[in-house]
């Protein structure tokens, strides 16, 4: 799933020579990503979460409602 995320280019392996690497996802996929939310809204871990896992996250448009900024 990684490997067609990538060539897809919404993430990227940080370390692809690696066995074992850490994929991150494109800003502007977390961005769409929170659109489809609506109403729904996040807990401050899960946010960690996800400002953990984007590549970029100084680059994401957050929410009004986000408080883990990068």
């Amino acid at each position: 799933m990684a490997s067609t995320m990538c060539t897809l280019r919404m993430a990227t392996k940080l370390d692809p020579h690696r066995k074992t690497n850490w994929t991150v996802l494109g800003p502007w996929l977390v961005e769409a990503a929170l659109a489809r939310f609506g109403d729904r809204r996040l807990t401050v871990y899960e946010q960690a979460e996800v400002v953990a896992n984007t590549r970029t996250p100084h680059k994401v448009r957050w929410p009004k409602w986000w408080k883990v900024l990068p």
